[in-house]
């Protein structure tokens, strides 16, 4: 009998344990780690979307995410390099789907693909199509208004003033101020060419650029244009600066109107206020004849890492941190345009306006890497006014054939 009971006693033992044993299991949550890459503008923004989606999924998963500053041309550059560390979401812009896309660095989004087509006017939309291939959506739109445009002081400027290049340099000079634009970039520096009816576009096989900048075809040729940015470098109030020397100039009270996009309109407010007005892109000078400035525009997205080992919580996150409510959090905060056709009450805005008035004399972006680094050297040199006083012709010739190499 006491064997009995001994035995009764330890099944009972067993199963007590085993069912503790299963609760304890059964309690025990998944662990989630994920990394963001986002832009610094963005990282406060992004910060408190995250914590809002720990908090949503805190019963499901114990989820841990660390956002890191990172600007999207030196994202796109590590996740080419080394696509298995990259972030599990990250920012990307239209013209570098291609290239990230083709290494298999992104992941095709498999939940909610419908809504999110609906919410930004529809899988046939421009923004969607960007990131398309065959049926399956490879971003999350974020942004609507990667291109650039004119800010400037209206204590200075009439709305007349800032059609023409021109008439804002004068009247920079006048006042011992200046008129900037990043030079160093060829993404502003194009806006001259493109204006001027010059191309630049990608090969079929997508591996080289075709760019017609030194061609004396067409009613201006590359060297008409080029000089034309020569006459303007050579004005003594006009400055070549990045964008955080801009804002410093504009902080300093020395830059009075300046090329830049919506990412900084907060801070130039926050200068000009009441006085901070925008506009599209001026008219230059070009033989005499005036030509609207032309520009690149495009749209930002969050992608999931294809590589990520937690996918479909990398998916949940990147559906936060690109929602309406995020993407009207960086409106208020940094002057991005959403995305998100919900959102019109930034129709309002200034900026807004002017980015879409500049759009109709913008292109989407289009290019190959190797564009870049020739037209930095290119606009670097123009800034400067020909220090060496080359022969344009050649320079521009060099430029367009490594361009298209």
């Amino acid at each position: 009998m006491k064997i009995k009971r001994r035995i009764v006693f330890i099944s009972c033992v067993l199963c007590i344990l085993l069912c503790l044993g299963g609760c304890i299991k059964k309690d025990e949550k998944d662990k989630v780690v994920l990394k963001v890459w986002s832009s610094s503008e963005d990282k406060d923004i992004i910060m408190t979307s995250v914590r809002e989606f720990e908090k949503e999924y805190k019963n499901e998963a114990d989820i841990k995410v660390e956002v890191m500053s990172e600007s999207i041309s030196d994202s796109k550059r590590l996740i080419l390099n080394d696509a298995e560390d990259a972030a599990d979401v990250f920012n990307y812009v239209d013209d570098q789907f291609s290239d990230i896309y083709n290494i298999g660095a992104l992941a095709d989004i498999t939940e909610g693909v419908e809504q999110i087509c609906k919410d930004n006017g529809g899988k046939d939309s421009d923004i969607i199509q960007k990131v398309t291939k065959g049926d399956k959506l490879y971003g999350y739109p974020l942004s609507d208004s990667n291109g650039y445009f004119l800010y400037y002081n209206s204590d200075y400027f009439t709305e007349n003033d800032v059609k023409d290049i021109d008439k804002i340099l004068d009247i920079a000079q006048k006042n011992d101020k200046y008129f900037a634009m990043d030079w160093s970039s060829g993404w502003y520096t194009y806006s001259f060419f493109g204006g001027a009816g010059k191309k630049i576009s990608v090969s079929d096989d997508g591996l080289h650029n075709i760019c017609d900048f030194a061609d004396e075809s067409g009613k201006y040729s590359g060297i008409d244009i080029v000089n034309a940015m020569l006459d303007i470098s050579d004005k003594k109030s006009f400055r070549s600066a990045i964008d955080g020397k801009i804002i410093e100039g504009i902080r300093d009270g020395e830059i009075i109107a300046a090329v830049n996009g919506t990412w900084n309109s907060k801070a130039i407010e926050d200068v000009w206020g009441e006085s901070c007005a925008a506009a599209k892109l001026p008219e230059f000078t070009i033989n005499g004849e005036k030509v609207q400035m032309s520009g690149f525009y495009g749209y930002k997205y969050f992608g999931v890492n294809a590589h990520s080992k937690n996918k479909k919580w990398a998916m949940r996150l990147a559906k936060k941190i690109s929602d309406y409510d995020t993407q009207m959090r960086r409106f208020d905060k940094i002057g991005e345009s959403p995305s998100n056709i919900n959102a019109k009450e930034v129709k309002n805005s200034d900026i807004i306006n002017a980015v879409a008035e500049q759009k109709k004399y913008s292109v989407a972006q289009n290019i190959c890497e190797a564009y870049w680094d020739p037209m930095s050297r290119l606009g670097v040199y123009l800034a400067a006014g020909n220090p060496d006083n080359a022969y344009m012709s050649q320079v521009l010739e060099n430029v367009v054939r490594d361009i298209n190499k």
